[in-house]
């Protein structure tokens, strides 16, 4: 067999995400014996804004056209939504609500299924539940930044603010208020497109010879959230050169964010004027008024970050006084990812698919055959890695878990490659196209939750 008749497509699909380690819900059970009719179908936690997705596992002769409207009634809920039903294809279809959901609400669905399909009478309705978050957000202060590197009297406090799930650009701007010596202060908003991150820019902020201090006030009173808070963020005299604070992000790359009052000089070598406990071979990368410390290796537990005061800013004014602060470098939650691009062409030492993960003890693989007869409808919708109406052109043919554990002195909380030989586990059919999955459940945590009995959720009659 040549290596160009046969192409392996290797897409990640977290099919369980572990995003945090609290209690869940427990889910009405669906009857696998409807996987005969409907492949997947959309579960569980979902947005107020999501559209609800089934896919049958044949084609329906009521197919009309692929975006067209569906006439006859084929959902029911409870509580009710108003909303209407397309055909995506002759095997999917799409209910989109006209309003948002209601937050924090369970929803009972009936889908009339025996409408679309020639069904046992046993499986004319099909029913499952889907759920929405209850909303909440909370507010993140950054530090301030100068418009002008060559004074330090005007600048901008710049932050976060982020939600549980989707807020509107004008529902958040209704939140958040600022003040400065009794005056409020303009607010520039720059909103992600999840509608569940919002940056803000806090125009106009003023140092004085004396301290003071910028008044952050939230309220979610207006949009119906019983959230409020406040926050007094220091903005230190002219003269004042101080740090602000020190936190540690994870994620991609472990570093330490040393916020500063002041832009940091550039030029200057921080090689022991920023020391890091018990480690060497830093490495400091200044951005305006914060410097990001990388260590050789991937820190954990607590330390203590040591400043001197010869770290100087961009005017050359040192540090007002030398600075000790302990931070914690907190696990990396398990998680997997795609080694390389995602595509693999079989050679004579098999087909070996690379990927990542950190945390996990094991993994669930998914294989999706595409048939031969099927790959031009397939890459008419879809380059080589991609998903579009992928149950109309192939079928599930393995699903296993893979032990990454073995008796090799590795850290598991660190990310690690590992490879699958999928030679072992598929046979290779000439012309094919296979799509790999890989997911993990909560039980594969190596992760320390405070809650290790938490249910899992399924979604999927694959």
């Amino acid at each position: 067999m040549k290596p160009s008749l046969f192409k392996l497509i290797g897409l990640l699909a977290i099919l369980v995400s572990i995003a945090s380690c609290g209690k869940k819900d427990q889910d009405s059970k669906v009857d696998p014996a409807f996987g005969q009719y409907i492949s997947s179908f959309t579960s569980g936690y979902i947005s107020k804004t999501a559209f609800l997705t089934i896919h049958l596992a044949d084609a329906s002769k009521q197919f009309t056209e692929p975006q067209g409207q569906i006439d006859m009634n084929l959902f029911d809920f409870s509580p009710s939504v108003a909303g209407e039903a397309f055909w995506i294809d002759n095997q999917t279809i799409e209910f989109r609500p006209k309003e948002y959901l209601t937050s924090a609400t369970t929803y009972q669905i009936e889908f009339e299924l025996g409408k679309v399909l020639d069904v046992e009478s046993k499986f004319q309705t099909f029913n499952y539940q889907v759920k929405t978050p209850e909303q909440s957000f909370e507010v993140f202060v950054e530090g301030t930044t100068t418009y002008d590197d060559k004074s330090l009297v005007w600048s901008f406090l710049k932050g976060s603010l982020n939600s549980v799930d989707y807020l509107s650009g004008e529902e958040v701007e209704k939140l958040l208020h600022a003040e400065q010596n009794n005056k409020r202060l303009k607010i520039r908003w720059t909103h992600d497109a999840s509608g569940k991150t919002h940056y803000y820019a806090i125009d106009s902020v003023v140092r004085k010879d004396q301290a003071g201090y910028v008044l952050l006030e939230w309220s979610g009173k207006d949009i119906g959230l019983d959230i409020s808070g406040n926050k007094k963020y220091e903005i230190p005299a002219l003269s004042d050169f101080k740090m602000m604070s020190a936190t540690v992000v994870q994620s991609p790359s472990q570093f330490i964010k040393i916020q500063f009052s002041d832009p940091v000089k550039k030029d200057q070598d921080l090689e022991g004027l920023i020391r890091v406990e018990g480690e060497s071979n830093l490495k400091f990368v200044i951005e305006d008024s914060e410097v990001k410390v990388y260590p050789d290796d991937r820190l954990k537990g607590n330390k203590i970050i040591y400043l001197t005061t010869g770290i100087k800013n961009i005017m050359g004014s040192k540090l007002s006084k030398a600075e000790k602060v302990e931070v914690n470098f907190v696990e990396v939650k398990p998680a997997v990812r795609i080694s390389g691009n995602g595509t693999i062409l079989p050679g004579t030492d098999g087909m070996v698919f690379p990927f990542e993960a950190v945390n996990l003890e094991a993994v669930d693989v998914k294989i999706v055959r595409i048939y031969e007869s099927n790959i031009r409808q397939f890459l008419q919708v879809n380059n080589l890695s991609g998903s579009s109406q992928l149950t109309r052109v192939g079928r599930p043919i393995v699903q296993k878990k893979i032990n990454l554990t073995s008796e090799n002195q590795i850290d598991y909380g660190n990310w690690n490659n590992f490879t699958l030989d999928l030679s072992k586990i598929i046979t290779q059919e000439p012309g094919a196209i296979y799509r790999v999955e890989i997911g993990f459940r909560r039980s594969y945590s190596l992760y320390a939750c405070e809650d290790d009995t938490a249910d899992e959720e399924e979604g999927d009659l694959d």
